[in-house]
């Protein structure tokens, strides 16, 4: 797997060459709501990084946060209904 760090680093990458912007393009367009949404993609980009960035519980731990970021903001607005 070629490593160019700045078009395709291969912590994006998963096992067939598939990127994370890619599943990131696919389904962040589904929510909404901009600021969720880029939760979500954060969420995304840590968790399929994970295990090939160097430091798998930092990354899942950053997920974890912004996935709660994007439930405590949907819980808020249910609140405020």
């Amino acid at each position: 797997m070629n490593n160019d760090t700045v078009n395709h680093p291969s912590h994006y990458q998963g096992l067939y060459g598939v990127e994370a912007i890619e599943v990131m393009r696919n389904f962040i367009p589904k929510y909404e709501d901009a600021f969720v949404g880029s939760m979500i993609k954060d969420v995304l980009k840590y968790v399929l990084r994970a295990p090939s960035k160097g430091n798998q519980l930092e990354d899942l731990k950053k997920a974890r946060k912004y996935l709660d970021f994007a439930i405590c903001e949907l819980e808020n607005r249910n609140e405020n209904q």
